[in-house]
């Protein structure tokens, strides 16, 4: 709910795609500052007019559950030299720069090792960028 206002405002459509799931998790404080990491830097990107989704995924990864997030945009991507670099502590945002640099994204890296899983960015299509995070519920390891 916190980001369909800046998104009104530029003319960004936003969609949720989440399945219902039973799966709890206990630092949901922290995966709220994850996301909104993720969020805030695809409303930053995203064109006027353009369209951010954000979902959830249930996974299972030998024998054991993973909840899939990602936020997927139509802006511009993240060019292949930095999808590494991007999620490193010393890595520096440029807001100007003509490429996707992002913001804060180590913490989101931090987050995921923190929780058994990763975060990683893909542009499959070359129109569109989609990140990724990926960790197991709570119990599970």
């Amino acid at each position: 709910e916190r980001f369909h206002a800046y998104a009104d405002l530029k003319g960004v459509r936003l969609d949720v795609d989440v399945q219902e799931l039973e799966e709890r998790f206990t630092d949901h404080e922290q995966l709220t500052d994850a996301l909104a990491i993720l969020m805030e830097n695809a409303l930053h990107y995203v064109p006027a007019g353009g369209q951010v989704v954000i979902g959830l995924r249930w996974m299972e990864h030998k024998s054991k559950p993973l909840l899939l997030f990602f936020v997927m945009d139509n802006g511009p991507v993240v060019p292949e030299s930095m999808r590494q670099a991007i999620f490193e502590p010393s890595f520096v945002w440029n807001p100007v720069s003509a490429q996707r640099t992002g913001r804060g994204l180590f913490r989101c890296r931090e987050f995921a090792l923190t929780h058994s899983g990763s975060v990683w960015v893909e542009s499959k299509t070359g129109k569109a960028c989609t990140f990724f995070l990926r960790v197991r519920p709570d119990g599970v390891r």
